[in-house]
């Protein structure tokens, strides 16, 4: 949980892993525990109680109560030194529980109450606080519409359902026999009523889908690692610390997102809930692959066209060979020896007295002739 808390801090991607061999896929609708986050900006509601002088030199100390009863310190420091005046305050300081006090309430992983302060101070005494109350819980979440389009996941949440864990495995008088290894969670408000809390009961002997089952020592490490976790303070001090080994937490609080809290907390929300859909119980959806596959749509309208030409050709063709094979009918190509051979009738010799090649091709263009017989019978070249 921890690096995945990291990675809600310094990461954009928080995609779970996917396989779609064809870069286009989708996936039914499903359901799936994750981590939600909800923040409430306290700022004006926080109340202060601090001792110390406000002015001068000496130490400051401040406790800021918030509405739920929860209360965070923070310290302002002006103490001379040998050289110059040592100053320094708190930026950020952060307190963080499980609310155990409140029975059952096991989807409850951590309540956090955070106080902010800017950097630049104008006076050494502390100035009013930037004040939040984050809650990170275990909830339910549905997935509809999921795809991956030209390699990329789009994974849309349609439904988010706060859970309840009710108590399993009581006896008669309200307490444990032996704490039970598992108990069921809820969607709020959909406990079955046929729930009983003296039973203990297993995926199998409730076949509830609606239900979540978390490991109980799995609920308790989560909340000793949240307390562990965001339980920090950072000082002007700190920040000016190279060594990040033991307070990059709460400087990356009070850093990323220029001091944003809440959308941090939904960061690391978002990345808890990715640990928890790639844990060991982890199951996987199986969808479909789209692959492109062409298809020619033919309007058959438009082959009217090409069929007629070939129609009308063939038409044509044989119109010409059977006028071709009539008896009588001489071959005459584009050769021109036949007018080498032939005399052309009906001209006189004045007519054809040409000397020109402009006169012959302008001549010609006015004369058409056939092949055929004169009136004595011997094939010429007719007008």
């Amino acid at each position: 949980m921890s690096t995945s808390a990291f990675v809600g801090m310094f990461s954009q991607s928080l995609n779970v892993p996917f396989q779609c061999s064809t870069g286009n896929c989708t996936w039914p609708e499903y359901t799936s525990l994750a981590v939600c986050n909800s923040c409430t900006n306290q700022t004006a509601d926080v109340v202060a109680d601090c001792t110390g002088p406000s002015t001068g030199y000496g130490l400051q100390n401040c406790t800021y109560t918030f509405p739920d009863g929860s209360s965070v310190g923070a310290f302002a420091k002006n103490e001379p030194g040998p050289q110059e005046t040592a100053f320094s305050y708190t930026l950020l300081n952060s307190n963080a529980n499980n609310n155990t006090e409140i029975e059952y309430d096991r989807a409850r992983i951590a309540n956090v109450s955070a106080v902010w302060f800017p950097i630049d101070n104008p006076g050494w005494e502390l100035p009013p606080p930037v004040a939040f109350t984050c809650e990170l819980s275990f909830c339910r979440k549905v997935f509809s519409a999921t795809l991956v389009k030209n390699g990329v996941l789009e994974e849309p949440t349609t439904l988010v359902q706060a859970l309840t864990f009710p108590p399993c495995g009581e006896n008669e008088d309200g307490e444990y026999s032996g704490p039970p290894t598992i108990c069921p969670g809820f969607p709020n408000g959909q406990v079955p009523s046929s729930y009983n809390s003296s039973e203990r009961y297993t995926a199998t002997t409730l076949p509830d889908w609606t239900a979540v089952w978390v490991n109980n020592a799995d609920i308790s490490n989560v909340h000793t690692w949240a307390e562990n976790m965001f339980t920090v303070s950072t000082t002007t001090s700190d920040l000016a610390d190279d060594d990040t080994s033991s307070n990059i937490v709460p400087k990356m609080l009070w850093n990323v997102n220029n001091g944003n809290i809440s959308q941090t907390f939904d960061n690391i929300a978002a990345a808890m809930s990715r640990q928890i859909r790639m844990g060991p119980n982890e199951t996987s959806v199986v969808g479909p692959a789209q692959t492109v596959v062409p298809y020619i749509r033919v309007r058959w309208a438009w082959i009217s066209l090409p069929v007629a030409l070939v129609v009308l050709s063939v038409a044509f063709l044989i119109v010409s060979v059977a006028f071709s094979s009539e008896a009588g009918q001489h071959v005459w190509k584009s050769s021109s020896l036949v007018t080498l051979f032939h005399r052309l009738e009906a001209c006189s010799p004045d007519e054809l007295a040409l000397d020109s090649t402009e006169e012959m091709e302008y001549a010609g263009k006015a004369i058409s002739v056939i092949l055929g017989r004169d009136v004595d019978g011997h094939i010429s070249l007719l007008r």
